[in-house]
């Protein structure tokens, strides 16, 4: 993925990407930095009509891949959003090393031929089934998790409440 900025200003690239990237995603070693035709550092002195591209390579997962099925919702070059069942958990663990949602999104990113990483947005624990989105680069996960999202659960109760309340 490549990021285009044209500079209004005499700034350096690490102080005017301070204010349009999260410090994770600037801790990334693999970025590129071009201005003109020649790849510079993060310390390169920039000037008024300037264009700063920023390369942000593919992520690689080393995530076992695993068989299994994923009931895909919505999906394009950025986004992959699953319907994730219950009794499964999101990541690999000591207890689910390979039998996570990521075990499974590495192994139909193996067999579609899709080079990306696996970022999950959100993730919802193993008993709980629901929306899960995965982000295909650090990028578009970076902005998903630092703008305003609204999360709303449904909890079936079995029985009778005895009393109001929430939770």
């Amino acid at each position: 993925m490549i990021l285009t900025f044209n500079i209004e200003t005499t700034i350096t690239v690490k102080e005017y990407l301070d204010k349009k990237l999260t410090s994770k995603l600037l801790r990334n070693t693999y970025l590129q930095f071009i201005v003109g035709n020649q790849s510079v550092k993060n310390y390169y002195l920039m000037h008024k009509g300037d264009v700063l591209k920023v390369i942000i390579p593919p992520s690689k997962s080393d995530v076992i891949a695993c068989k299994g099925k994923l009931d895909i919702l919505y999906e394009d070059d950025y986004l992959l959003i699953i319907n994730k069942p219950n009794d499964i958990a999101t990541i690999p663990t000591r207890r689910h090393y390979k039998s996570s949602l990521a075990n499974i999104v590495q192994y139909y990113y193996i067999t579609k031929g899709i080079n990306a990483g696996i970022h999950f947005v959100n993730r919802l624990d193993a008993p709980t089934s629901g929306i899960v989105v995965v982000a295909k680069n650090i990028y578009i996960a970076d902005i998903m998790k630092t703008s305003i999202q609204e999360k709303k659960y449904l909890l079936k109760v079995w029985g009778t409440l005895l009393e109001d309340g929430s939770v």
